[in-house]
């Protein structure tokens, strides 16, 4: 006689290990014996999912080798614990890139990855109520240097070693010449707006000024010096016209 857990286990050695060709022991006289009919389905569902998460991926490398690498990771069982929680799973898929021997040396492909994750979250945030024009006017009336700014949660920032851009660039237009992929820093922000995703390729102060506020520090921690008010001005009305502020705390 075999316990729950022991068959549970059973079950995902079987689905998910390179090895196992033969239905487990404690599944062969068990009514869950046709565990053996839907391994493959799950398996495709499951790099489907990594496909719908990683679009770019699948066009930049081809359907066989991402479906090769998608199979490794999910037989890689590191990756089971996040297969519990559907809007954290795949977000080891970046990483896992970078050692799989088919693509690790492909060094661009993991940021490119990060951007397409960071998509993704974004895409499934909870969408949030955001403050207006006057809501900030208001704050901004109080003592400043205590402001603190809550951003909108569909609000995601990435740093790059590679210029993901590019990448973008050739998967909207593959006719496009004269690619350079050296390495490059980018800082990204991406957040969803009106139900549609939205990608910047900000400044690298625009981009830490972002981080900071992220991070609970005031509006005058997060301001570098030399900023002029013009420019923080300017600042502001882009966050606010992005819709990216859900609350001011004075």
């Amino acid at each position: 006689m075999y316990s729950l857990k022991e068959i549970q286990s059973e079950i995902l050695e079987f689905i998910f290990s390179q090895e196992s060709k033969q239905l487990p022991p404690s599944l062969k006289n068990n009514s869950l014996g046709g565990a053996g009919v839907c391994r493959n389905n799950v398996i495709s569902e499951l790099i489907n999912s990594l496909r719908s998460i990683y679009p770019g991926i699948w066009k930049l490398i081809g359907d066989k080798c991402a479906n090769g690498v998608a199979r490794g990771y999910i037989q890689d069982k590191k990756n089971l614990v996040s297969r519990g929680d559907l809007n954290i799973w795949g977000s080891g898929f970046p990483l896992f890139l970078k050692s799989f021997k088919s693509t690790k040396n492909l060094l661009y492909l993991s940021d490119f990855a990060s951007l397409e994750f960071i998509k993704h979250q974004a895409s499934i945030a909870k969408n949030t109520p955001f403050i207006s024009f006057d809501d900030m006017q208001s704050a901004l009336n109080s003592e400043i240097e205590n402001i603190k700014i809550n951003f909108t949660p569909s609000l995601f920032l990435l740093k790059t070693q590679w210029p993901v851009d590019i990448l973008e660039q050739v998967l909207n237009d593959p006719s496009s010449k004269n690619i350079n992929l050296s390495p490059k820093k980018r800082f990204i922000l991406a957040f969803k707006s009106k139900n549609n995703i939205h990608t910047f390729y900000l400044e690298k102060d625009r981009w830490k000024i972002i981080k900071n506020l992220a991070r609970r520090k005031t509006l005058s921690e997060s301001i570098p010096l030399g900023m002029n008010e013009s420019a923080v001005t300017n600042f502001l009305h882009f966050l606010l016209s992005n819709e990216l502020i859900s609350k001011v705390v004075t």
